[in-house]
């Protein structure tokens, strides 16, 4: 049986993501929570929601240039570490799972919006 190389799932602070977002718009800041949630409570800057289950049958939504940093958010890590792996498995090579998610957001301070914004 072949095996192949399973790379490990990166992350990134809420405070490391805010600066970046800061600084510039380079990469894509992707909410995989339901739109409910997403109008609920929501990070400035998402560029899309897709809900985690539609990842695999939304890829057109992301950066077509699979090299593009992708921030994966959710409530609290678990459902973008797991659209993290998805991505990574697909070939995307900038994907990085954002921390503690909207919890460890809201937890720290960081500005939020609420609304229906990008959806």
């Amino acid at each position: 049986m072949e095996q192949r190389e399973v790379k490990p799932i990166r992350l990134i602070s809420v405070f490391d993501l805010k600066k970046k977002m800061d600084d510039g718009p380079d990469g894509w800041l992707v909410d995989v929570r339901s739109a409910d949630e997403y109008r609920t409570l929501h990070a400035p800057g998402v560029k899309c929601v897709i809900p985690h289950t539609e990842v695999a049958s939304s890829l057109e939504h992301l950066p077509a240039d699979r090299t593009t940093p992708i921030f994966l958010i959710c409530r609290s890590g678990n459902r973008s570490g797991k659209t993290a792996r998805l991505l990574t498995d697909l070939g995307f090579s900038e994907v990085f799972n954002v921390a503690g998610g909207m919890l460890a957001w809201v937890e720290m301070g960081l500005p939020t919006e609420r609304g229906p914004g990008v959806l």
